[in-house]
């Protein structure tokens, strides 16, 4: 049985508390701003912030790309970065990821997932004027 693969996100996160927060893109192109209080804790989503299909069918492209799946670069820090492919479960609910490249210098980021890292901030800047990690779910 084939995985579905119908979220991309990213994000950053660490430090005292283990809060992270990003961006959640989902195949059809919905883009969500996500955050997790602490470490453990439920990813909160909150409402759409725009939608761009054709950014999605090229995001989704690299991020299911041979390439990108086969990446096995797992740099844990006190704060780390990262991309992750994951289902997408009713109503938004995240799935655990099922494929994800973790950093903490984007200097030593595989090219590919710093990339896509950087795609999705400049469709979320693109789609909104809410600054990075400055969202805060209801």
């Amino acid at each position: 049985m084939a995985m579905d693969f119908d979220a991309l996100r990213s994000g950053c996160g660490g430090g005292v508390t283990g809060g992270s927060s990003g961006v959640l893109l989902s195949r059809d192109g919905r883009l969500w701003g996500w955050k997790r209080d602490s470490a453990g804790s439920a990813i909160k989503l909150g409402p759409v912030i725009g939608v761009d299909a054709a950014a999605a069918t090229r995001l989704f492209g690299q991020a299911l790309s041979e390439e990108f799946k086969l990446i096995r670069y797992r740099q844990m820090g006190s704060r780390t970065c990262w991309v992750q492919i994951s289902g997408l479960g009713d109503s938004a609910v995240v799935e655990a990821p099922r494929h994800g490249v973790y950093w903490t210098d984007p200097q030593n980021a595989p090219a590919l997932a710093l990339g896509l890292f950087e795609a999705l901030e400049k469709l979320r800047r693109d789609l909104t004027a809410v600054p990075a990690g400055h969202y805060t779910p209801k």
